[in-house]
């Protein structure tokens, strides 16, 4: 149950771990996978402080963050809460595709968000498994779409769900 206690800023292990920039993939999937609501959990944070003469803080912005937002901050990528997260916070790998990410990056956010991976969905806009996108994509790297085709092998046996042909009949 220690997974479950939030420090004095309301973080829990998750949180933490999503700030250090030592952080595997592994270590993210093990504690996401332990106590999956943390990958949800929003704790306030000051994302931003400005300070006057005297150092003290004349203004300062607070922002709802869960781990996902956590870890991309600690990893410096832009990203808007309005476009790419749901209601409850979190990315779709087409969103992180499109931030230009690389392999070890994606597989950190499916790890954060282990319960939530929506790997193995075709994308209701494009038609695409996310490794297909990702090869349409100009500066995505083989690895990253090797790696993709490869997270969930059901996403490449789609002969298996297409129509089967009817064979010919010689007369």
């Amino acid at each position: 149950h220690a997974l479950q206690l939030r420090d004095e800023l309301g973080m829990t292990a998750l949180h933490l771990l999503c700030i250090n920039p030592k952080a595997t993939p592994e270590m993210l999937r093990l504690l996401s996978n332990a106590y999956p609501p943390a990958s949800t959990m929003q704790v306030p944070m000051v994302t931003n402080a400005q300070y006057n003469n005297r150092l003290e803080v004349s203004n300062e912005t607070r922002e709802m963050m869960t781990p996902i937002k956590l870890w991309l901050k600690m990893k410096s990528f832009p990203y808007n809460e309005n476009i790419n997260f749901n209601d409850q916070g979190v990315m779709k790998l087409i969103t992180a595709l499109g931030m230009g990410m690389n392999w070890n990056d994606l597989i950190s956010i499916m790890s954060i968000q282990a319960s939530e991976s929506d790997c193995g969905l075709m994308s209701e806009v494009t038609q695409f498994y996310p490794f297909m996108q990702a090869a349409t994509m100009d500066e995505m790297s083989l690895e990253t779409i090797y790696h993709l085709a490869l997270y969930d092998p059901n996403m490449c046996s789609v002969s298996n769900q297409l129509p089967r042909r009817k064979r010919a009949r010689h007369l």
